[in-house]
């Protein structure tokens, strides 16, 4: 997505850029990101469709951002997954449920007295903790592929939109407005070029910080050097000094 983002950020400098290749541009980095979300969607579409298959019913969202799996047999374990990866599993709580087969309101006449006891299911409290716990390691197994696919997805999409949409929006706010996070505001260009230099040379030596300095360098390259107040080089010598990985900042 990279690339893309160099793109409209060159064609905003560009004035014999055309209005129809801008237009173009932004289309496909929006689609890059929808990408990403029907990315995330469908493997987690993919996690849903293993534990049913393990024995779970089609899981209830709450408010909290968290879904709840429950299992078919009263002991197996609940199975909770929430929103932003994480998955615990617990005892499966009393259920109370026809004992009769059936897909229509005509089943719960099975629960009426002196049959009501009969729908009241305490197997997740009476089964041993060995049981279970050997159970939740059988579960867990078998929607590890699954659920790791999901996390990938989750920090993938997360990735591309911090580079596409957060750092350019972080960036700009500081050298427009002179907003840092967390800090009082900027009245000064010099403030705000050490500021973005700074972001730049303390991003980490990993391959997300890599594309975190690139998306950065992008943005000295064709805001910050074609206005009238470009870094000067004593400010791009001590910005690479500062630089942990020995990268050097390119601003042509």
């Amino acid at each position: 997505m990279l690339p893309l983002l160099l793109c409209a950020v060159s064609l905003a400098q560009d004035p014999d850029t055309s209005v129809e290749d801008e237009e173009m541009v932004v289309t496909a980095e929006d689609e890059m990101i929808v990408f990403g979300d029907l990315e995330e969607r469908r493997r987690r579409q993919e996690l849903e469709q293993t534990l049913q298959m393990m024995g779970y019913r089609p899981g209830k969202s709450r408010d909290t951002g968290r879904t709840v799996y429950r299992p078919e047999v009263a002991w197996h374990p609940t199975v909770v997954i929430d929103d932003d990866g994480y998955a615990i599993m617990r005892r499966s709580p009393v259920r109370f449920e026809p004992w009769v087969e059936g897909r229509n309101n005509l089943k719960w006449v099975s629960c009426v007295p002196p049959f009501t006891v009969m729908c009241v299911k305490l197997g997740g409290w009476l089964v041993s903790e060995r049981k279970l716990s050997h159970k939740k390691r059988y579960v867990a197994e078998g929607m590890d592929p699954t659920l790791d696919a999901w996390r990938g997805a989750l920090v993938a999409n997360a990735m591309s939109r911090r580079l596409d949409e957060h750092i350019p929006d972080m960036l700009d706010e500081i050298w427009v407005r002179g907003e840092v996070p967390l800090g009082d505001p900027l009245e000064s260009h010099a403030e705000r070029r050490m500021a973005i230099l700074t972001f730049w040379a303390s991003r980490a030596c990993t391959p997300e910080g890599l594309r975190a300095r690139e998306v950065t360098a992008d943005f000295l390259r064709y805001e910050i050097q074609s206005s009238a107040h470009p870094v000067t080089a004593e400010e791009k010598a001590a910005a690479e000094d500062a630089n942990l990985c020995g990268e050097p900042l390119v601003l042509e």
